[in-house]
């Protein structure tokens, strides 16, 4: 189970992140303009302190997949 979750999930994802960049194009042809947040500036407001208390309340499993995607927290 836990291998076709990682399966599904990764490809669920790569869809994902496709189509919201198609979507992106598809605007800013239209004129929009898209903003990047900063996300690092948002982690380090949160503090090891936040990011340790989530890892302890989700556990190790989920919160190493949730690593495996936005890279080191904790």
């Amino acid at each position: 189970m836990q291998r076709n979750v990682r399966k599904f999930v990764a490809a669920q994802r790569a869809n994902v992140r496709k189509v919201n960049r198609e979507l992106e194009q598809a605007l800013a042809r239209r004129g929009m303009t898209f903003n990047t947040a900063d996300t690092m500036s948002f982690r380090r407001l949160l503090g090891a302190d936040f990011y340790r208390r989530w890892k302890t309340q989700l556990g190790s499993t989920a919160w190493g997949l949730l690593e495996k995607e936005t890279g080191k927290l904790a």
